[in-house]
């Protein structure tokens, strides 16, 4: 898609639709036309038509699409300023530590961002002629944040996003820096400047290599340089744990380390479970007990939070650990854990979903409520017909419970489901199981 984008900044900039001679190019208007315009017209009239669609995917995110514009609006200009003065201290893997635009004052940066945009913008279109470069940078770089800066919920700053949209900004900077009436500097001062420049970002990114080639150092730098990060102080505690958990001999400062970490990362992210998760987990698994005001801060953020794909998994590792026998935690702290999170809106379908099966596992080996198991995983092929996973998770209870002929049913079903052969092995092997159990007097 923005491979289309960026051909049409070029014809509209720099070629202007002209064919051989400075002739119109009907082709060209035509083409573009098709492919980019039509879609864009079909891509906004679905979303205004089905406000709902991007509602839901939103559900997973601390932001609104209307904050998310104003935060992208800061965003954007920070890119620029990493480029034209390559602080190191500035880059990072996480920049969670940016903030969210609530309004146009809050942060007061944001009005100013908005501003500038909006000043900018017209600029370029009435100096498209005049200066067709500076024109044709700017829609570049707007045009190259396209996607993934705009109204899809996707999270707010990668570093990365800005690779391909800076070269824009770099041709124009590049070509007025060397075109520009400049008498004082002559064309052997600006190619050495230039070339200083190009050695200053070619040092900057041996630094950050050298760094990114130590998992430790790494994670203790992107500390110092973003410490009101709680992505990276998560991601330090997971470093921390991961050497404590390697060593032969325990070291009890690294755990000491890791836990320090966490809390950090949960005091400063206010809307995320993992740190919350790591801290209740270490401390099971460490310590033989877990601290109670954690587990009531994890309930809170769980009943009341967006929740992350991430925080789905460490339900599983949480009722593993315990059906395991490692994780020394009451049943009715965890069936509370999931009560909480069960009643949170913000969950995604999918989510509510992998979340409702894994209670179910828990009600089965844990409590040996195979009752509610069941309840649960009916329930659930009810409202997802076609999700052979579900499926199979009932299936596997019906062989547990010895109604092999049942599952057989439901094998058939997962079959006719797994239009792509996605699930084949695990359905032949359960069919395997049935037929097994069949041929020794099952149901």
């Amino acid at each position: 898609v923005l491979l289309l984008v960026y051909a049409f900044v070029i014809e509209l900039f720099l070629i202007r639709f002209q064919g051989p001679g400075g002739a119109p190019s009907r082709p060209a208007r035509g083409f573009f036309a098709l492919f980019l315009l039509l879609p864009a017209l079909l891509v906004a009239g679905f979303l205004l038509t089905h406000p709902q669609w991007l509602e839901t995917r939103y559900l997973a995110r601390p932001f609104t699409p209307g904050e998310r514009l104003l935060t992208e609006a800061r965003i954007l200009w920070s890119y620029l300023y990493q480029f034209i003065v390559p602080d190191i201290t500035r880059y990072g893997l996480f920049h969670d530590d940016s903030g969210i635009s609530r309004g146009l004052l809050s942060p007061p940066a944001t009005l100013l961002a908005v501003a500038a945009w909006g000043l900018a913008l017209p600029a370029a279109l009435l100096l498209r002629r005049r200066v067709p470069l500076l024109a044709f940078a700017l829609a570049w770089y707007l045009g190259g944040h396209l996607l993934e800066s705009t109204l899809l919920p996707l999270e707010l700053i990668h570093e990365h996003r800005n690779y391909l949209p800076v070269v824009g900004p770099a041709t124009a900077l590049v070509a007025g820096f060397w075109w520009a009436r400049l008498p004082s500097i002559g064309q052997a001062a600006r190619a050495g400047i230039l070339g200083l420049f190009v050695l200053l970002l070619a040092l900057v990114t041996w630094v950050r290599a050298d760094q990114w080639g130590d998992p430790v150092r790494m994670a203790v730098m992107e500390v110092r340089h973003h410490p009101e990060s709680g992505r990276a102080q998560y991601q330090l505690g997971r470093i921390y744990y991961h050497l404590y958990q390697s060593r032969l001999v325990a070291d009890p400062a690294l755990l000491a380390q890791a836990r320090e970490a966490f809390a950090r990362a949960a005091a400063r992210d206010s809307y995320r479970q993992k740190p919350l998760f790591a801290l209740l987990l270490v401390d099971l698994l460490e310590r033989g007990g877990y601290d109670h005001q954690v587990l009531e801060s994890l309930l809170t953020r769980l009943s009341s939070q967006p929740l992350q794909q991430g925080d789905v998994i460490d339900f599983k590792v949480l009722v593993d650990c315990r059906l395991a026998g490692r994780c020394p935690i009451e049943d009715t702290q965890i069936e509370r854990l999931f009560r909480a999170v069960l009643s949170n809106p913000r969950v995604g379908r999918k989510a509510r979903q992998a979340l409702l099966a894994r209670q179910g596992f828990f009600y089965a080996k844990a409590l040996g409520r195979l009752d509610l198991t069941e309840r649960i995983f009916r329930d659930l092929v009810r409202e997802a017909p076609g999700d052979v996973q579900l499926r199979l998770n009932l299936v596997d209870l019906l062989l547990a419970t010895g109604r092999p002929a049942e599952a057989v049913e439901q094998l058939a079903r997962a079959d006719r489901a797994d239009r792509l052969g996605i699930w084949q092995q695990s359905i032949d092997r359960y069919r395997g199981l049935a037929e097994q159990a069949l041929g020794s007097g099952g149901e």
